[in-house]
């Protein structure tokens, strides 16, 4: 995914009253771990929107926008291990729309003996 698709702008949050109220994942430890549009986008399936704050900060919900948007400028903090992707900035939250959706299809046992979880995923 480019990290243009779905993108919706940047937004602005506020610690005590936090525009994202879905879920929420660290995404980049800081041990190697990296942060981008697409992890968070495949963490916050189900969700309408997600948003990346501060570097690695990932967001789900299904609103945004109580706080109002923020200057372009202000989504400035590149991904974590990234140079090119932007994953907002301190309490600036740059907002995707979800583009797709997992559906699970069942479960299987391969030959082998290894289950596996089937999933399809549709875009929108």
């Amino acid at each position: 995914m480019d990290s243009k698709d779905g993108y919706l702008g940047c937004f602005k949050d506020d610690p005590k009253d936090e525009d994202f109220t879905g879920a929420f994942a660290l995404l980049a430890d800081g041990k190697g771990a990296r942060s981008s549009p697409e992890l968070c986008e495949d963490f916050c399936n189900g969700y309408f929107y997600f948003a990346l704050q501060n570097g690695g900060d990932c967001y789900c919900g299904n609103s945004f926008g109580k706080h109002g948007a923020a200057p372009e400028e202000d989504c400035n903090r590149t991904c974590v291990n990234s140079t090119t992707e932007m994953c907002g900035g301190t309490l600036r939250n740059s907002v995707y729309k979800i583009t797709f959706f997992y559906s699970l299809v069942g479960c299987f046992v391969q030959k082998n003996g290894t289950k596996v979880v089937g999933l399809s995923r549709t875009s929108f």
